[in-house]
């Protein structure tokens, strides 16, 4: 084991010298290497403090998200077990809000989904309007193209297709669709309309 001579005690005695007035002297370069340490100590202190004032919008960042995800998951779990139950899901949501239920509520617990489903059926039996989950979809069965002659099932406009149809076919990928129509003649007499 080797000693560094700098470690030992009275190492810095020959850096020391005594004035005439008796106080003690040290070189100048022996001063300014004090006097960097410091600066850099200060510098290191600096920007030890900025990544804490950083790192410090990181918990109320780490509580927020926590937030997001607890709601994601009631909020999941809540539709699935409203339609379980046979009740629409935006009303249930609605209420259970309103009354305040689903404050209490956490999904990490095992007793989670019971409590849920109990919620809900107390909610149910309370309100029976919340009863009749929309079982038909909300998107029309006729686009705006297909109007029918009064008093019959056929389409006005069954030959042709608009702007719209192909631009909403085109967004849902349903390039399929599109080659249908070119096929069967629909797209040419829009196509015609554009020239």
């Amino acid at each position: 084991m080797s000693v560094n001579p700098d470690d030992l005690p009275g190492a810095d005695d020959d850096r020391i010298a005594t004035g005439r007035d008796g106080r003690k002297w040290y070189p100048e370069d022996y001063v300014k290497e004090l006097r960097n340490e410091a600066v850099h100590r200060r510098l290191q202190l600096r920007e030890a403090e900025a990544q804490l004032a950083k790192a410090g919008d990181a918990p109320a960042q780490l509580t927020q998200t926590q937030s997001e995800l607890r709601d994601l998951k009631v909020n999941q779990a809540l539709t699935d077990t409203a339609l379980k139950l046979g009740a629409n899901p935006r009303l249930v949501k609605a209420t259970l809000l309103m009354d305040g239920h689903l404050t209490g509520l956490d999904p990490a617990k095992a007793d989670f989904l019971p409590a849920l489903e109990a919620l809900v059926q107390t909610a149910v039996q309370n309100e029976p309007n919340l009863k009749g989950a929309p079982t038909t979809s909300t998107i029309p069965s006729k686009a705006g193209s297909d109007i029918t002659h009064p008093g019959t099932s056929q389409i006005v406009n069954s030959g042709q297709v608009t702007r719209a149809q192909v631009a909403n076919a085109r967004a849902a990928g349903d390039h399929e669709q599109i080659v249908r129509w070119k096929q069967d003649g629909s797209l040419d007499a829009m196509l015609k309309g554009m020239i």
